[in-house]
């Protein structure tokens, strides 16, 4: 499997090659943009993904699942709760097939 998200609104670099970018850049690039690979299984209702590939190098070799429902032509998958800036936060993305 393999999932790439990004924001729409990316800013471009002003060179022509990746390895030009500026350290500002750089950092708003991988702000923007999350990407991995790997294998997955699925059990009971929930799709764990084995991890290989990262543009987050933390979680190469790692395991994340996440609760998948499926409603007719919509896919939802929910990640568990996770605290960010003192606050719980639940990530949940939905795919609505065309």
């Amino acid at each position: 499997m393999s999932v790439h998200l990004m924001n729409s609104d990316r800013a471009r670099f002003n060179g022509i090659a990746q390895d030009e970018g500026t350290v500002q850049e750089k950092a708003e690039a991988l702000n923007t943009y999350q990407g991995y690979a790997g294998t997955f299984e699925f059990v009971s209702g929930r799709v764990t993904h084995h991890i290989t590939l990262s543009s987050f190098p933390n979680w190469v070799g790692t395991s994340i699942w996440r609760d998948v429902e499926l409603d007719g032509d919509r896919l939802t998958l929910s990640a568990p709760y996770q605290e960010s800036a003192g606050q719980q936060q639940k990530s949940v993305l939905v795919w609505q097939r065309a």
